[in-house]
C-alpha cells in the first residue's frame, strides 16, 4: 500500500495526513461488509499533484465491486483559484500520467461535487470495469477542474 508523501509545502501536518489516510482506508474497507468485495484486491494510490497544483496531496482507493470498481478520493489541496463549493471532474485515461491517451476510457462525472472533510475533500465514484482489468491495462486516474475553473488537470495516479 502506498503512503501519503511528506510534503513541507502542504499545510496538512504529517499526523493529520496519516489520520486521513487511515480514515480513508477504514471507510473504504468498511464498505466491503456484505458487498462481496475482496479486501485483498484493495488498491490505494497516491495522487501526484500536477505543476498547477504543486504541494497538494491526495489519495485514491480502488475496490472491486463485482463488475465495477469503486473509487474513493481524498485530496488535501487544490489551486487557490479553484471555485467553491469544490467541483472536480474525474476520469480514467489509457496511458501513463506523462503520456495520457487522447480520450478518456471512462468519465465518472454524473456528479462533480466534493464533500468537505477535516483538512480536505472527499468524493466517491464508480467505473464499469473490474479492478483487475484496470490494473492489467495501462490506465491512469485523473482529477481535473471544471470548465468554470479552466479544465486543468490537478492530480494523476497510474493504476498498477
Amino acid at each position: 500500500m502506498s503512503r501519503v508523501h511528506d510534503n513541507r509545502c502542504s499545510n496538512i501536518s504529517g499526523r493529520r495526513r496519516l489520520a486521513l489516510a487511515v480514515g480513508l482506508l477504514a471507510a473504504t474497507l468498511g464498505g466491503c461488509a456484505g458487498t462481496g468485495g475482496d479486501a485483498a484486491q484493495f488498491l490505494q494510490l497516491d495522487l501526484q499533484a500536477t505543476q498547477e497544483n504543486a504541494g497538494a496531496v491526495g489519495q485514491v482507493a480502488l475496490l472491486p465491486q463485482g463488475d465495477e470498481t469503486s473509487l474513493s478520493f481524498f485530496i488535501g489541496g487544490v489551486p487557490p483559484w479553484t471555485g467553491r463549493p469544490l467541483n472536480l471532474l474525474s476520469y480514467i485515461y489509457p496511458g501513463s500520467c506523462t503520456a495520457l491517451g487522447s480520450k478518456p476510457a471512462y468519465a465518472m462525472n454524473s456528479t462533480t461535487q466534493t464533500l468537505v472533510v477535516d483538512g480536505g475533500w472527499r468524493m466517491a465514484k464508480s467505473v464499469p470495469a473490474e479492478l483487475e482489468d484496470l490494473r492489467e491495462g495501462s490506465y491512469s486516474v485523473v482529477l481535473r477542474t471544471t470548465p468554470a475553473d479552466h479544465s486543468v488537470n490537478i492530480f494523476c495516479a497510474e493504476i498498477r
